[in-house]
């Protein structure tokens, strides 16, 4: 899942550049890589993680996810604002 979610990523810019169809079924491909996220970290917390921290460790997660998308907000534009955009 982390590989094809990866590759995928990678792919973006270049499929954004191609096409819209290409950057849709890059889209969709990273979606495919990134739904093996959360089952793989389930594994890795059951086996792990102790079961009285679980909840911290999942609370964690999830808010580290949620600061990466709010940076991604805040960063975006002035990177693009300075950089331009393809």
């Amino acid at each position: 899942g982390l590989v094809v979610w990866s590759a995928a990523t990678c792919a973006t810019p270049l499929a954004a550049a191609s096409s819209v169809p290409a950057l849709l079924a890059t889209r969709a491909v990273m979606g495919v890589g990134e739904a093996a996220a959360v089952p793989t970290l389930q594994a890795v917390a059951a086996r792990f993680v102790q079961p009285e921290r679980r909840s911290l460790f999942w609370g964690c997660l999830t808010a580290s996810l949620s600061c990466g998308t709010i940076a991604a907000y805040v960063l975006a534009p002035p990177l693009i604002a300075e950089q331009g955009w393809p």
